[in-house]
């Protein structure tokens, strides 16, 4: 599944304090309509609440996800292959 969508948000002071893992990182790839409708509800939320000071959503163009969708393929693999080796590690311990 290709993101389609990446949603931004600015945290405020008491926003990073609620939330320490926003330091990490303020946007998300989203992958739908209904995924994107249903963070920029909890955003909205956290808005009001006094956490974020501004959300802003962007769509991605076909070249981004089609960089995006390569990405997370490479990762997928990178995945597999550590948990192979992991394996093969396991059976010769045994």
């Amino acid at each position: 599944m290709t993101a389609k969508y990446v949603l931004s948000i600015t945290p405020t002071e008491r926003g990073y304090e609620a939330n320490p893992a926003w330091k990490l990182g303020t946007a998300i790839s989203v992958y739908s309509r209904q995924e994107l409708d249903t963070r920029l509800a909890a955003a909205k939320v956290a808005e009001r609440a006094g956490e974020i000071s501004a959300v802003s959503v962007r769509a991605l163009t076909h070249a981004e996800q089609l960089e995006a969708e390569r990405c997370r393929r490479l990762h997928v693999r990178r995945q597999q292959e550590r948990a192979r080796a992991q394996q093969r590690s396991h059976s010769r311990e045994r």
